[in-house]
């Protein structure tokens, strides 16, 4: 398993992009497809509003920015979009309002799978909000067995994984005309698990495994200095449990061992910056979160079979500590 990021990418033609903006006057026209809104009059309230769109084989993404609003569906519209449901999430701002008889309270930090082949009815706040629409279908979703509203984040896993990987997507869109197409492979098959979706299979399950993966290295590699990393700090961190993260870091050699290469790995990439500066092995030890200069030394010999002094062609008994 290599939790190396994908370079395959799918590029969005302009075509494909669409960029919709205006003031209050002008809002309820953009969104009648979708929704009947009608803006709030306020001095805070200037009734600007933006709203992008980027469509894929797959799914399209709306980036939504908008002033306070009452939001309502007809019929029309409801049925219109009935095959579909939307990842959704608040960056800033938030909604209340009933879907259906489930209360709708969204605020940031949380993500939602909405059906949307149902009513909604409410007030959205002054708000920045990310949005990702599939066919029912591609996700194996049947709102019988899923219900109108699915809250995805439940768990600590869950939502540090969603929101870590709707910032990379919508940020690779805001930033180049094309999309990181794994990224999107390994979201759409987080969905599916989460929903214990039909539509599974071995890649499924192995794009949400990368995934999860992915992040949990890159908060290791965040938190290197920490002496106090380990595999009991990454459960506490992600709310996993110790089978889950053994078999992810399985076939790096474990957990453990993943920690000490990417560490050791990084504190002598630093020692190789001035390998000559009096004290520079101490120095680097420290910083790493090594307990010790012995640690460090030891740590380097079981690697690189020399010490620290004589990793960079001099004499340990030249480098002084």
């Amino acid at each position: 398993m290599s939790f190396l990021v994908s370079t395959r990418r799918l590029v969005m033609p302009p075509q494909n992009r669409l960029i919709q903006q205006g003031s209050r006057e002008d809002l309820r026209d953009a969104v009648r497809d979708m929704w009947d809104v009608v803006p709030v009059y306020s001095p805070t309230n200037s009734g600007d509003f933006e709203f992008r769109f980027w469509f894929t084989p797959t799914c399209f993404f709306v980036l939504t920015e908008n002033g306070p609003q009452t939001v309502d569906r007809s019929k029309g519209q409801i049925e219109e979009q009935a095959d579909t449901v939307m990842i959704a999430r608040f960056l800033r701002g938030g909604i209340r309002a009933s879907f259906e008889d489930v209360p709708l309270d969204r605020f940031p930090g949380e993500v939602y799978l909405n059906d949307q082949g149902f009513g909604t009815k409410g007030m959205q706040f002054a708000a920045v909000s990310q949005n990702i629409v599939f066919e029912k279908s591609y996700l194996g979703y049947d709102s019988e067995i899923h219900g109108p509203l699915v809250h995805l984040s439940e768990t600590i896993t869950t939502r540090k994984l969603l929101n870590s990987l709707m910032s990379e997507l919508f940020r690779d869109l805001a930033t180049s005309d094309s999309l990181n197409a794994e990224t999107l492979e390994q979201f759409t098959a987080c969905i599916k698990v989460l929903l214990r979706s039909e539509n599974q299979d071995g890649d499924v399950r192995r794009h949400a495994r990368n995934a999860l993966g992915r992040l949990i290295a890159k908060f290791i590699q965040q938190n290197l200095t920490d002496p106090d990393l380990s595999a009991n700090s990454i459960l506490l961190e992600f709310g996993l449990s110790r089978a889950t993260l053994y078999r992810i870091f399985e076939p790096m050699g474990g957990v453990r061992n993943y920690i000490r290469e990417k560490r050791l790995v990084a504190a002598v990439a630093e020692l190789g910056q001035a390998p000559y500066r009096r004290g520079q092995i101490q120095a680097v030890s420290d910083h790493w979160g090594y307990s010790s200069g012995a640690n460090f030394n030891r740590a380097v010999r079981d690697m690189f079979g020399v010490s620290p002094g004589s990793l960079f062609g001099w004499r340990a008994s030249e480098q002084t500590v």
